[in-house]
C-alpha cells in the first residue's frame, strides 16, 4: 500500500512538473522552485522528497510536493510560495492532500509547509527543511508561512540535500 501512494505521488508530482515547466520558462516575471532527492538529518536519516513549485507575474500559484519520512508520507498541494531571489532561498506551503499520519494538523486538508536554499552545484549542498505544519515557527498558516519567510541563521533547521538538487529560480 505504501508503495502504491508513494508511485501515485510521484506520477502526479511529474505530471506538475512537466505541465509547469513550459509555463514557468515561458513567463519572464514567474518565480519557480523545484527539486527531487534526498536530504539528510543530523541522526543520519535519509528523507526522499519531490516538489515544484510556480507562482505566476499575476499571482497565481500551482504545484505539489511529497515527502518520505520514517512511517509517513505527506503529499500536498502548493498555494504560496516566497522567493528570495539574492540569497536564492524558497518558502513553499500548501494544503495536504494525502497522509497517513493520524497526528492532529497533520491530516487532510490540513496547511503544510517547508523552506529551501539553493546553493548552485557543488559545496555547500543545497538544503531543505523537513515538512512544518499548524504552529511550526509561530505560524498557524501556510499563507502567514510564505508571507513571513522566516530564515533562521545558520541555516538552522534545514538538512543538507545528499542526493539530488533544488532549483530556486526568480
Amino acid at each position: 500500500m505504501k508503495q502504491r501512494v508513494v508511485v501515485v505521488c510521484s506520477l502526479v508530482l511529474l505530471m506538475v512538473l512537466q505541465a509547469a515547466a513550459p509555463v514557468a520558462a515561458q513567463e519572464p516575471g514567474s518565480l519557480s522552485v523545484t527539486g527531487a532527492g534526498q536530504l539528510q538529518l543530523s541522526d543520519g536519516t535519509i528523507i526522499p522528497f519531490a516538489y515544484a513549485a510556480i507562482k505566476n507575474d499575476d499571482g497565481h500559484v500551482a504545484g505539489a510536493f511529497v515527502q518520505r519520512q520514517p512511517g509517513v508520507t505527506y503529499a500536498g498541494r502548493v498555494t504560496c510560495m516566497a522567493v528570495d531571489s539574492v540569497n536564492h532561498r524558497a518558502w513553499v506551503g500548501g494544503v495536504i492532500v494525502y497522509s497517513n499520519d493520524p497526528t492532529p494538523d497533520h491530516l487532510v486538508g490540513d496547511d503544510i509547509w517547508f523552506r529551501v536554499v539553493d546553493y548552485g552545484h557543488g559545496t555547500p549542498p543545497d538544503r531543505s527543511t523537513v515538512f512544518g505544519f499548524k504552529g511550526a515557527a509561530g505560524f498557524d498558516t501556510s499563507a502567514a508561512y510564505c508571507a513571513g519567510m522566516p530564515w533562521a541563521a545558520g541555516d538552522a533547521r534545514t538538512w543538507p540535500v545528499i542526493q539530488g538538487a533544488i532549483l530556486v529560480r526568480g
